[in-house]
């Protein structure tokens, strides 16, 4: 078996509460809860689909997030904004590697600053965290990306007054949760800062899990190893939407712990490949919302990828 990438920051798969698939969600389930939650917003019937998707049509989660977004990053003044990326800049100077790349933080910086937010190295933590501030790899950050995405989060107003670094990392501390709730949940991405720049429709799980394949990529390549890969399939795969520890769910679709076992059995002993692409990587988390335990509903003479049509002709002979 290919021994699988020395990268240090891994955690093993944690339990993970998965909402009902949205599969299991009937037409005038959907058309009620729009209806409802247009009631209760003011929003519009467009944006009420958007965020009762994102959080699988659980009304009370496509309010509360609704109102986050609407909350979130709050408008400030010229003078608050100066004060604000200040404070934050200070706080990036006590990190960045005073004798690599300027404006950058790298992988010294990085650990003590995620210790620092009370962040283990080894969690899928670091991930929805390094999304919003737009690291390019694991354990860099640049001074733009780090600044602006503490000001998406919202930490702007806390920050107007310039306080001392300590304060500002406190502030920083305390927004940590919520991302993880919102990563672990799906729940929506908060909008860009930029009025030029589109908000995701897609939840935060899905988005990170996409901006995880270019951020594991080292310099220059367009694949990722298959170690490599497996090493973020293993911190990320446990909170999947479709992701059922157990594989209770009957015949709707889920994908089991048992069946990401035969996944990576398949990678590393039967399948020869050294690569994973993009579109894999992509394809693979829509193949876990859409298999049932058995793998008996695959259509093969769907838009997958090869490898997964292998990996499911491979599955369904184990089964027996």
């Amino acid at each position: 078996m290919p021994q699988r990438a020395a990268l240090r920051w891994t955690s093993p798969p944690l339990p993970n509460g998965a909402p009902t698939p949205l599969t299991q969600v009937t037409k005038p389930s959907k058309t009620a809860a729009a209806q409802r939650f247009v009631a209760v917003t003011g929003a519009s019937a467009t944006e009420a689909q958007q965020y009762l998707r994102e959080s699988n049509y659980r009304l009370d989660a496509a309010v509360d997030a609704y109102f986050a977004r609407q909350s979130a990053a709050p408008r400030l003044s010229a003078a608050q904004e100066r004060e604000a990326t200040a404070a934050l800049h200070a706080v990036f100077d006590a990190y960045q590697d005073p004798d690599g790349e300027p404006d950058t933080i790298t992988t010294e910086g990085a650990l003590r600053l995620f210790g620092d937010l009370g962040v283990d190295v080894a969690s899928v933590s670091v991930l929805p965290l390094s999304y919003y501030l737009n690291a390019p790899s694991l354990g860099h950050f640049t001074r733009t990306g780090f600044t602006d995405g503490w000001l998406r989060l919202g930490l702007g107003p806390a920050l107007a007054g310039r306080p001392p670094p300590a304060e500002v990392l406190a502030e920083m501390r305390r927004a940590v949760p919520a991302i993880d709730d919102a990563f672990r949940t799906n729940g929506p991405v908060l909008p860009p800062r930029s009025p030029g720049q589109a908000a995701s429709k897609k939840g935060l799980y899905t988005t990170v899990y996409e901006y995880t394949f270019v951020f594991a990529r080292s310099e220059g390549q367009k694949n990722l190893p298959v170690d490599v890969a497996l090493t973020f399939w293993d911190l990320l795969i446990p909170y999947a939407p479709a992701y059922d520890a157990e594989g209770t769910r009957g015949a709707a679709p889920c994908f089991s712990a048992r069946q990401y076992a035969l996944w990576k059995q398949f990678l590393t002993e039967a399948a020869n490949v050294r690569i994973i692409s993009k579109d894999t990587w992509t394809q693979f988390l829509e193949f876990t919302q859409e298999i049932d335990p058995h793998f008996a509903t695959h259509d093969f003479d769907a838009a997958w990828p090869s490898l997964i049509d292998e990996f499911v002709e491979w599955a369904r002979k184990q089964e027996t």
